[in-house]
């Protein structure tokens, strides 16, 4: 529950910043489950890819069973298999922070971008959570590494790193703003502290509890300026005419 809350956040910023268009065709990297080739909408050549075929089948699965047109590869996105310039936007949600060479994966998409093609991208920021945060003074607390133990997260980033390795990627930043924000961050990362002290069932039920809460809260992310800090930011940016070199 807490994660379809952060999704439920971040969705209509994502799909601003991408601002689909009928016949463009956007790739969806690192698809998972598709919720966000989804979001996207219908009339698009959607191209989602995965490096779990269970979660390439279930994204296949949803899509065309609400009309959806799509294509669905199992890959890496560290070794995407497609031609060069074919897209005309990317979208990469929730992966980079996982990966152990973002660098690679950022060339790899501006590869695959035709010129001045649109990249979005979420990942997490340097702050530290917000509860509990004077216990922790290394870049992932205890809490993270633990919710995390079995999706391995590698980085976090300021906003300054990620505009620099993007730059160094062949691409340039068109705007950024933070999502999550620090009002329903709070509410967010206070939904993952429930798991470690009850047990999963019952934290389970308190969120649904709590969902229609959280989520009138977390209405209040629109309502913020931009660059209001919270747990994660989302950038949009050009991939620039110069050739990128693999």
């Amino acid at each position: 529950m807490g994660f379809q809350t952060l999704r439920k956040i971040q969705a209509p910023i994502m799909v601003k910043m991408v601002s689909p268009k009928m016949g463009e065709c956007i790739l969806d990297a690192g698809c998972g489950s598709g919720y966000m080739s989804l979001e996207l909408g219908k009339n698009l050549n959607i191209v989602a890819v995965d490096i779990s075929r269970d979660r390439v089948k279930e994204a296949k699965t949803r899509l065309t069973q609400l009309g959806h047109q799509g294509f669905f590869v199992v890959c890496s996105v560290t070794n995407l298999s497609f031609k060069s310039n074919v897209f005309d936007k990317v979208l990469l949600s929730s992966v980079l922070q996982h990966v152990k060479d973002p660098l690679r994966v950022l060339k790899e998409i501006n590869c695959g971008l035709r010129a001045e093609g649109i990249f979005v991208i979420n990942v997490p920021s340097d702050r530290p959570f917000l509860y509990l945060p004077s216990f922790f003074g290394n870049k992932f607390s205890s809490i993270e590494e633990f919710l995390w133990n079995s999706f391995k997260a590698h980085h976090k980033w300021s906003t300054d790193d990620m505009k620099e390795m993007l730059g160094m990627s062949g691409f340039e930043v068109l705007s950024l703003e933070y999502s999550p924000k620090y009002i329903a961050a709070f509410f967010y990362e206070m939904g993952l502290l429930f798991t470690l002290i009850v047990s999963e069932r019952i934290a389970r039920r308190l969120l649904f509890i709590a969902a229609p809460a959280i989520y009138l809260i977390s209405e209040i992310d629109y309502l913020l300026p931009r660059d209001t800090g919270g747990s994660e930011f989302i950038i949009k940016a050009r991939k620039l005419l110069r050739k990128t070199v693999r």
